[in-house]
């Protein structure tokens, strides 16, 4: 009688869960563990005042589950650039770490699937902003 009773809570158990993660935009267990996975498109690139965002026909952040992200770069004359390394997420404060091979390390602000790129180059500021596709 006891097993009976607990496997009809474990039942109800899953399927009020299922009500609750329908609506859930993802698909897996992964995807709403680790939302910030996948790949994020440049929207926009700034050099100081200057737009370049059209100077690309791919610029793309990926943020894989092993922990290393890739920076796809591919120029509008087919010129293309790859940039890897680990990276970490801190969900509480918002923050996305990316680390070169050298161990450099840069710190953005990832708020609501966009990551804000925000880097001084000499008297200007590079700017760019990557939203998560899907």
């Amino acid at each position: 009688m006891r097993s009976v009773k607990l496997k009809s809570s474990l039942l109800a158990a899953l399927a009020a869960l299922t009500l609750v993660l329908a609506p859930w935009k993802h698909s897996s267990l992964k995807d709403i563990s680790k939302p910030y996975l996948g790949e994020y498109a440049c929207r926009s690139l700034m050099l100081g005042e200057t737009d370049y965002t059209e100077k690309f026909s791919k610029l793309t952040l990926e943020l894989d589950s092993d922990g290393t992200f890739t920076l796809h770069v591919r120029e509008k004359g087919g010129k293309e650039h790859r940039k890897k390394g680990k990276y970490r997420v801190d969900r509480k404060e918002e923050l996305l770490w990316l680390y070169k091979n050298g161990g450099e390390k840069k710190c953005f602000p990832l708020k609501e699937g966009v990551v804000y790129v925000v880097i001084p180059l000499g008297k200007k500021t590079l700017r760019m902003e990557f939203e998560q596709k899907g």
